[in-house]
């Protein structure tokens, strides 16, 4: 079959455009007419909504568990050890926040940067991504060059070259590396802490970077050079080297976009600052049961101490969770924060 300079994507769109837009435009009006507006409505609706989404996928964890256990024992253990020393008044139990501070807050403060930093760059490349494949479809669909005599196009010049099926290689290039892209990114995580240290871990790690390499030498190795060759077929045909030289600067900024991925894939936040973190959100909340004790001892309401114990082991916790889910931004069904790679 052969095809004139007018492509088949144009030709789609010029038959479906009138269709389309009346139905979208239908739609729009729907979307927007009933999308709600009432500030208590969202209030509350918003308040509900935010309370569940804490207690399901922040609060019923083992980590925010076992966490408040211990510091609530601890405060238990601090408060009944220490009466006979509050009765003869020389207990006290206060401690200074500095370590808790430095030891806790100041490492999950950096963690957060860096994996919002992570996630909002892989929104960038992933948009990168979606662009220059565009781009470089339409180049091989649509882009046409001049002739001589004048009035005669390049394409129509071409007897014997089928451009619908040229295009139509360039889709199946450009489709496959999405889709191998796709199931890079949502393989499941290998850089956590038990994937160096245990040997399940480590042969768990294997197995995933064992896939990994095999699907981008895939999208390198086979589809770039496949888009390559297609690009020379343009030259060949005769298209001006201009033109080419924008092909070949899209594919190369499509080879870094689909590296810049693969590094925010495979390379998280240092491990030690990670365990780091963990261990204080952990651990040194329980350590602060005196003071917990010791204001339950001042207010005479052992429930007082316990509650502020517990408020200071869950934030921290819960906030380390949220943060361990960002830790890999590509999967969506873990994190409520997650991209939606498969959407997108």
């Amino acid at each position: 079959m052969k095809v004139t300079s007018k492509s088949a994507i144009s030709t789609v769109s010029a038959t479906l455009r009138p269709a389309n837009s009346a139905s979208l435009q239908v739609s729009e009006k729907v979307a927007r007419s009933s999308a709600r507006h009432g500030p208590i409505y969202l209030f509350l609706v918003d308040g509900i909504s935010v309370v569940l989404l804490f207690l399901l996928h922040f609060l019923l964890s083992p980590q925010v568990l076992f966490g408040a256990i211990l510091t609530a024992a601890s405060t238990l253990i601090s408060y009944y050890a220490s009466k006979d020393a509050v009765a003869e008044g020389y207990w006290d139990g206060s401690m200074s926040w500095v370590l808790l501070s430095l030891a806790v807050v100041m490492p999950m403060v950096a963690t957060i940067k860096i994996a919002f930093d992570r996630r909002e760059r892989a929104l960038a490349a992933i948009g990168d991504v979606r662009s220059q494949c565009y781009k470089l479809y339409l180049a091989h669909a649509d882009w046409d060059w001049k002739v001589v005599p004048p009035g005669d196009v390049g394409r129509d010049t071409c007897e014997g070259k089928d451009w619908l099926a040229h295009a139509d290689a360039a889709l199946v290039e450009l489709i496959g590396i999405g889709e191998d892209l796709f199931r890079i990114l949502t393989l499941p995580g290998h850089t956590r802490a038990r994937h160096r240290v245990t040997k399940v871990g480590r042969e768990e790690s294997c197995r995933a970077a064992k896939v990994s390499r095999g699907l981008y030498e895939s999208i390198f190795k086979y589809r770039l050079t496949r888009l390559t060759l297609l690009a020379e077929d343009l030259k060949k045909a005769g298209m001006a080297l201009p033109e080419m030289i924008r092909i070949q600067k899209w594919l190369r900024l499509l080879c870094g976009s689909v590296e810049e991925l693969r590094v925010l894939k495979v390379y998280r936040t240092p491990q030690a600052l990670r365990s780091f973190a963990r261990i204080g959100v952990t651990f040194l909340p329980p350590l602060y049961g005196p003071s917990f004790a010791q204001l339950a001892s001042d207010t005479d309401s052992l429930a007082m101490g316990i509650c502020f114990g517990l408020i200071a082991s869950v934030a921290l916790t819960a906030l380390f969770e949220a943060n361990s889910f960002l830790e890999d931004p590509f999967l969506a069904y873990l994190a409520v924060d997650g991209i939606d790679v498969h959407g997108e």
